[in-house]
């Protein structure tokens, strides 16, 4: 049972503005992490951390207004309160008839709900959760008095709009500019379609199902959006080129104002188209998350090669862990793998690759004692580092060569070739 609210009760709003900055920037260091273990550059690495801060920010604004968000206090009941009924010595509060001060928006403010049995001067008894009429909440009420009776509503209430038209506008801009980027301007749109689209559609059953203004609601209109998106996105080229076929022609000869003389019909189909639609599409995952599979792919092929593999490392710098992705102690061989032509990367990042692994990889670096490393735990490293690679179908540029030497890294490709 909610508790009675007096004059100068606080009011709180959903934490939007606050939560929506820190998406983004956790949505926004999320993708500079992935853009650095995969080595993307260029547009492309601006594009992905763009996309993560416009995705961090999305979600950490619809999350804000779930019922688990500790509302920010930002005003209270400040106008009138019952001049003869009294909560702990304070004028009780009543929708309709008090007011609140609020620091997001303009006021005097009506308390919008109140209890559907309990009146105080004929109107409706204000209580914590009870809403005012710009979605503020009702935060704090008395310690022991309590009014229960359900919930009605006596004014309008207003969204919240906590959050500035300009941000939601820049957001869509980095978004959709990001996408296009990653994926081409007819996925790009297909995606923000389907997302808006299934976001509605999960938001309207959600509210069915759950109820309006549940967090269930609110969880099925962003997994809505997230399936609409991907589906519209995979729609996308498909529906662009069926319009392309459409053609209009307008019979001549005829007269009409009702379009009977306007004839829709689809153009055939080219050779060529026909021979692509048999070809297999080109995925539309983006270049540096297939990239990330790919090296994915290869480590976990190669780890059979070697007794120990994913061997955390106390790390160098004194705290936390590196993590070795193979180590034969036997034959000596501490071995770090990169997916990459040597010949088709930057110099500078290939010398990094080259470099990093007697950084985070030292000879006479200690085993960590962690589960996983076995019997090994707590013994020092040892061997030869190696950079293993794949079949290099280019010369590898000397600058990169020259590192390796000074670093005392082999450069070796899976078929044991030195280079």
């Amino acid at each position: 049972m909610p508790a009675a609210a007096r004059l100068t009760d606080p009011i709180g709003h959903s934490p939007t503005m606050s939560w929506l900055l820190k998406g983004l920037l956790i949505g926004a260091a999320i993708a500079v992490a992935g853009v650095a273990i995969v080595g993307t550059g260029g547009l492309a690495a601006v594009a992905v951390v763009g996309a993560g801060a416009a995705m961090g920010a999305g979600l950490g604004e619809a999350m804000s207004t779930m019922s688990f968000a500790a509302k920010e206090v930002t005003g209270a009941i400040a106008m009138a309160g019952s001049a003869n009924v009294f909560v702990n010595n304070l004028p009780a509060a009543r929708a309709h008839a008090d007011m609140v001060a609020c620091t997001k928006h303009p006021g005097p403010i009506p308390i919008a709900t109140g209890s559907g049995q309990v009146f105080i001067n004929g109107m409706p008894a204000a209580r914590v959760d009870d809403k005012t009429g710009c979605s503020a909440v009702i935060t704090k009420g008395s310690g022991n008095v309590y009014i229960g009776g359900g919930t009605v509503q006596t004014d309008d209430i207003h969204p919240e709009d906590l959050v500035p038209g300009w941000v939601h506008a820049s957001l869509l801009v980095v978004g959709v500019g990001s996408a296009i980027i990653l994926a081409g301007p007819v996925i790009a749109v297909g995606g923000l379609i389907g997302a808006y689209a299934g976001g509605y559609g999960g938001a309207w059953a959600g509210g069915k199902i759950f109820g309006e203004g549940s967090d269930g609601q609110k969880w099925s209109a962003i997994a809505g959006s997230f399936l609409g998106g991907y589906l519209g996105a995979k729609a996308g080229p498909g529906a662009w080129n069926f319009a392309q076929r459409i053609q209009v022609t307008v019979e001549p000869g005829t007269l009409g104002m009702n379009g009977g003389n306007v004839k829709f019909s689809l153009k055939p189909e080219t050779p060529n188209e026909v021979l692509a639609a048999e070809v297999p599409r080109q995925s539309s995952r983006p270049e540096w998350l297939r990239r990330l599979d790919e090296g994915n792919d290869f480590n976990a092929e190669r780890a059979p090669e070697y007794p120990y593999n994913e061997l955390y490392i106390d790390s160098p710098k004194g705290s936390g862990y590196t993590r070795l992705d193979s180590y034969n102690p036997i034959a000596g061989e501490i071995v770090s793998r990169k997916y990459t032509q040597l010949s088709e990367i930057q110099e500078k990042t290939a010398i990094g690759y080259i470099n990093e692994i007697g950084a985070k990889y030292p000879v006479d670096a200690t085993i960590a004692k962690v589960p996983s490393s076995g019997e090994l735990a707590g013994e020092k490293l040892a061997g030869q580092h190696y950079l293993e690679v794949p079949v290099q179908v280019r010369p590898i540029p000397q600058a990169v060569l020259d590192a390796a030497e000074r670093a005392g890294v082999v450069i070796r490709d899976v078929n044991g070739k030195i280079y």
